[in-house]
């Protein structure tokens, strides 16, 4: 990247060796090193206009004279300015509108991405924006991420000293006070022009500038166009739509003149009260202003107007609109993503899943024919693939899990065997506990006859500290114990049975069931949705661990754990004798068991095999489940048992799994 150069002196150059930033000399076309980067540090920058004619315009050189005073504070910070950390474009700055402003958020990405960028280097305040509060809060915000908001052309604005801050904060002043004006200045031209019966916009369709300013006059062949098509709209000869297709299939379009026209903006065209002779205009300041003798040549009457207003408006919009609750037909639609582009969004700071990334359903038509092409597209990046191959896919991943009633004994039985090692370990951790009570009751009883006998307050003091001490110890035995008799009660077993069951019968009809089921069936077995790969694979980084310890016997033949599916045209038989499954890089097979020895914490029954860590991990998913499960629990339990209530009506819920942790 060209640094600086002054004509005679050689082209000053920043660049890489290696890696490693350098500034080098070129002249006579060698390439000498002149040195490297102190500290490697670098810079990124942004030159800003407010229009997109101004940017274009080439008597402006402000976007010039803004590059060539960020070069020179880069030379005198030292920083390298990289090729990709660059912005020149024109943006509105005014108040209220920075918060989104899309060079800002590439910015910030950028800067948490390359942590060794420490600048942002700005011409002047007001390139920067022009609004007092925004632009506080975004150098409080680069700073956060060690990012600091650099000012070429005065240095007495850059630092943290009470000085620099207001200088500072008058440059953002002089901008939104600039701004203030301008607007004010827009506004009053906007309400005389309407009061003089002017237009103070641009020209509208059918229409063109005439040498009074605001009074503009219809071309003629788009005009005659237009007013032939308003004409017959209003008299009921064409419907809206197909006054549309007229327009759209005109001379004055097909020759490229002017691009088509969609239903939405069309109906706009339609109703505007411009082609009607009246002027009106909505600002933020005053609100709506209307003029019903405007100066202009009208297309159509005013009593035209109104009859086109009535076939329009009274014909409901058909436009594709999101539906409440989901899509039956792209049932995939809110937890399908893009592994690239969600990979991206992640590393721009976006730690949730973002609308971006993810595949939504969508019907293909080609224009020729009527056939309809079901397919999923990716929003951000737009790759696609058929609707089958995707629902194939994920039921793939589905059948890979065992949704089997056999399946869930052999979980529950693994669990039983569990609880009664449980069960076991807590009874004598209780026996322990109660042969510490007697001793701690004793020597409360000696100390509190000690009290009665000493007449020294001193010591008095420190025997009340000791009975004060064995009390709280005696109750701490008595809750532990409490404790751990409510976790010897097999009661919790009644809602795993019912949840597994439950979520099996979901599972094994995810593509039949009730749009409201759906994301509640995902949000149980796979959490984090389904994932698709570069080569139009599909598979899921994470599934519960109650399934994950369930999966179907699959003999060790490959090593290749990648995906949870067959590839295309591969039968999902032929794919499961030849490969193991993976979830995110955790095997399991019922033959085998997870820990070997009995020091592991291992619980053995009929070849499963349970340890600690994952009995802490089935319990805090069992924990999950109830949260997303307990109204359909009480629900079912009060249709098939009575429940009792307390005493105030409310209903007694089972323990949560988190307490038997």
């Amino acid at each position: 990247m060209i640094i600086g150069n002054d004509g005679n002196s050689p082209k000053i150059v920043y660049g890489f060796v290696q890696r490693v930033p350098i500034l080098y000399a070129e002249k006579g076309g060698s390439v000498v090193i002149t040195k490297k980067m102190a500290d490697g540090y670098f810079a990124i920058t942004t030159c800003r206009v407010s229009t997109k004619k101004q940017e274009k315009d080439k008597a402006n050189h402000s976007l010039g004279r803004q590059a060539d005073s960020v070069i020179k504070a880069a030379e005198r910070l030292n920083v390298t300015i990289p090729e990709d950390g660059q912005w020149s474009l024109h943006v509105s700055s005014k108040k209220g509108r920075n918060i989104n402003r899309k060079d800002l958020a590439e910015m910030l990405a950028y800067c948490r991405q390359h942590k060794r960028v420490k600048y942002v280097i700005v011409d002047e305040p007001t390139r920067f924006m022009r609004s007092i509060d925004e632009a506080f809060y975004f150098e409080v915000v680069f700073k956060q991420i060690g990012v600091t908001v650099y000012y070429a052309c005065d240095e007495m604005l850059n630092g943290d000293d009470p000085q620099a801050k207001l200088m500072r904060f008058m440059g953002y002043f002089k901008g939104e006070s600039s701004n203030d004006e301008r607007e004010r200045i827009a506004f009053n031209g906007a309400a005389k022009a309407v009061r003089d019966g002017r237009w103070p916009g641009s020209a509208k369709l059918g229409y063109k500038k005439s040498a009074v300013s605001g009074v503009h006059r219809p071309i003629p062949v788009v005009g005659d166009l237009l007013k032939s098509l308003l004409t017959r709209v209003a008299l009921g000869d064409l419907t809206p739509s197909q006054s549309l297709v007229e327009f759209n299939i005109s001379d004055y379009v097909e020759s490229g003149r002017h691009s088509r026209y969609r239903m939405d903006k069309w109906r706009r065209i339609l109703t505007d009260p411009y082609y009607a002779g009246i002027i009106s205009v909505t600002t933020a300041r005053d609100g709506l202003m209307v003029n019903e003798n405007g100066k202009h040549r009208p297309l159509i009457t005013k009593h035209q107007l109104k009859m086109i207003e009535a076939i329009v408006f009274s014909k409901p919009k058909m436009r594709a609109m999101p539906r409440k609750g989901g899509n039956p037909k792209y049932r995939l639609n809110t937890f399908t993503y893009c592994k690239g582009c969600y990979g991206q969004e992640q590393a721009s700071g976006k730690d949730e899943f973002h609308n971006l990334g993810k595949f939504v359903g969508y019907d293909n038509r080609n224009g020729k024919t009527d056939k309809v092409y079901e397919r999923y597209g990716c929003r951000k990046c737009h790759r696609s693939l058929a609707r089958s191959d995707l629902h194939e896919d994920v039921q793939a991943c589905f059948n890979a899990v065992d949704f089997s009633e056999d399946g869930r004994k052999r979980f529950m039985k693994a669990l039983d065997t569990a609880w009664e090692v449980e069960d076991q370990i807590a009874g004598s951790e209780i026996g322990r506990l109660n042969s510490e009570l007697p001793l701690l009751n004793a020597g409360k009883s000696n100390l509190i006859n000690a009290l009665g006998r000493t007449t020294s307050q001193d010591v008095a003091a420190e025997i009340e500290e000791d009975i004060a001490e064995k009390v709280e110890r005696i109750k701490d035995i008595e809750a532990q114990i409490e404790e751990l008799k409510e976790n010897k009660s097999r009661s919790r077993a009644d809602f795993i049975n019912w949840a597994l069951h439950y979520v099996d019968q979901l599972a094994a009809n995810f593509f039949d069931l009730p749009l409201e089921k759906v994301k509640v069936c995902k949000d149980l077995v796979f959490p984090n949705g389904f994932f698709i790969d570069e080569n139009q694979r599909v598979y899921t980084p994470i599934i519960s661990p109650i399934y994950r310890l369930k999966m179907k016997k699959q003999p060790l033949e490959t090593t290749d754990f990648t995906h949870l599916v067959p590839q295309r045209g591969e039968t999902l038989n032929n794919h499961n004798r030849k490969c193991q499954i993976n979830i995110n890089g955790m095997v399991r097979e019922e033959s085998k068991t997870l820990h070997s020895s009995a020091s592991s914490n291992c619980i053995t029954n009929s070849g499963e095999c349970l340890g600690a860590n994952e009995l802490k991990e089935i319990y805090a998913e069992i924990d999950r489940w109830y949260e997303l499960l307990d109204v359909e629990y009480i629900r079912q339990r009060a249709a098939t048992e009575p429940i009792a209530a307390a005493s105030d009506g409310s209903i007694s819920l089972p323990a949560r799994c988190g307490r038997w942790q």
